[in-house]
């Protein structure tokens, strides 16, 4: 971690170590490892599509909901464009990654983003969800319906959605079970800053 990781992590100015694990077994094993670091935890709630599960589609009044492609992408027309772009390789090494290996969508308001749902992570047919609603937009359904739409995409294509959140989260677990995704499972999350 201190020889590779964290030297790397710092160079792309990520201040934050996140480590999950599933078995009870990985909380003392973890706590032992990092024993010198100011280390945190918490549980992360996951919500996945089950097959025989109904998702309940999200009809958008005002055309809003709009797939993020490429062209969206190269033209940096949207007036918060470097929102989008940062948030997407947050988790991808370069938007073309993301274009080739994930997907997802957005609510576009007065030129802007104002909320949006999109693979971050993909693991052969599972694609972990990352998903966003600018303060102000929030409580207006935008969330619902980039998170409907994402997932019908899956649904379309087979692919598998991972959603997981903090049990604090109470606006992301209500858009997860109002979109037609069950609890899952929890697990143990720890983190720690990098001085």
């Amino acid at each position: 971690m201190r020889t590779y990781i964290e030297p790397k992590l710092k160079k792309q100015d990520i201040n934050w170590v996140e480590i999950g694990g599933e078995m009870d077994t990985w909380d003392k094993t973890i706590q032992a490892i990092f024993y010198n670091r100011n280390i945190s935890s918490d549980i992360q709630h996951v919500f996945c599509f089950k097959e025989n599960s109904k998702s309940i589609g999200f009809q958008d009044r005002d055309n809003i909901i709009r797939k993020i492609d490429a062209d969206l992408l190269k033209s940096g027309r949207l007036e918060n464009h470097a929102f989008l772009e940062k948030k997407i390789l947050h988790f991808w090494d370069s938007v073309d990654s993301f274009l080739q290996h994930g997907f997802g969508y957005f609510a576009e308001y007065n030129n802007n983003v104002v909320s949006l749902c999109f693979s971050a992570f993909v693991a052969e047919q599972t694609h972990a969800i990352d998903i966003e609603t600018l303060e102000g937009y929030r409580k207006s359904n935008y969330g619902t319906a980039v998170a409907s739409a994402f997932l019908q995409e899956c649904i379309q294509k087979g692919i598998h959605p991972y959603w997981d959140c903090t049990p604090e989260n109470t606006g992301s677990i209500r858009i997860a079970k109002t979109i037609g995704m069950t609890p899952d499972f929890d697990y143990q999350i720890f983190w720690y800053g990098l001085s």
